[in-house]
């Protein structure tokens, strides 16, 4: 899997083409990322990254550990408290494993046009997005049950989904 992924180099492209979070950049959001992982109950803290991109949109990504980007058109999109909900919610991801899948589905993504020109070789990999599409879609509402456990509020984690919508 390691070669399928090289966590390392995904990780330096972050930090070349993005802002790593911290006290002294983006200090809500870093509050924000320790509100949550104390609520949650989280292990450790991901990295937290926000990338130049004014589609809002956010991911969690890694195969050993885990790290989270935000676009800044979702920055810029949201209030604090939609901000503690998209935070938790991929915080959520990370601390259920899901960043190995959706690192997986954004990887083969990536190489399905190179497999599909090969005779029958898109077939399997066909079948293994398709696979992965729909446990996606499920693991979703996991992370928004984390999102729901950080805010306590549903009116805020519906506001957050009318905006992305």
């Amino acid at each position: 899997m390691s070669g399928l992924f090289n966590e390392r180099a995904v990780r330096l492209v972050f930090l070349g083409s993005a802002i790593r979070v911290d006290e002294r950049q983006f200090p809500t959001l870093h509050r924000l990322l320790g509100d949550v992982a104390r609520t949650l109950d989280a292990p450790e803290l991901p990295e937290l990254y926000v990338m130049s991109n004014p589609f809002p949109g956010g991911m969690t990504i890694g195969m050993n550990k885990p790290f989270i980007v935000l676009n800044s058109g979702l920055v810029h999109l949201l209030d604090v408290d939609e901000l503690r909900f998209v935070i938790a919610h991929e915080l959520g991801h990370a601390m259920s494993g899901h960043a190995v899948y959706q690192t997986l589905l954004q990887r083969l993504l990536q190489l399905s046009g190179v497999l599909t020109a090969i005779p029958m070789g898109g077939l399997g990999v066909r079948a293994i997005v398709a696979a992965l599409y729909e446990w996606s879609r499920k693991s979703e509402l996991s992370a928004d049950r984390a999102g729901l456990l950080a805010t306590q509020d549903p009116a805020t984690a519906f506001r957050v989904h009318m905006k992305m919508a």
